[in-house]
């Protein structure tokens, strides 16, 4: 994905996910207008940091994939090649992401499961 094209797909993330303007997304996020206007328009490469920062406040995407679409790495350098790695990787995203409410019933969900045999 080049630039122009992170741009714009950046641009419907943060539209998606109820910002109607850069500033509303850098006020929310800590992420400096400016740098959320070059990302956006296409017209500088903005660093890792700021990319997962950005992921936090939008919605439909995790930081590690926003860090894949800017090309900042290849998704088998987090989960390895191996189908159940990645899938490892996503549930852990997505657990990390949860409530703290509803992490505790999954744990004891697990926890009932693994003691079941016993």
């Amino acid at each position: 994905m080049n630039l122009k094209e992170l741009g714009i797909y950046v641009t419907r993330l943060r539209e998606k996910s109820g910002y109607d303007s850069q500033r509303q997304l850098a006020d929310a996020s800590g992420v400096s207008h400016s740098t959320i206007n070059r990302l956006e328009s296409g017209t500088h490469k903005t660093s890792s940091e700021n990319l997962r920062t950005l992921a936090k406040y939008l919605k439909g995407i995790t930081p590690n994939e926003l860090l894949e679409r800017a090309g900042y790495i290849e998704m088998e350098e987090i989960a390895g090649n191996d189908t159940k790695n990645r899938v490892k990787s996503a549930v852990l995203e997505k657990y990390s992401q949860l409530p703290q409410h509803k992490k505790k019933i999954i744990d004891d969900l697990i926890e009932a499961l693994t003691n079941e045999g016993n």
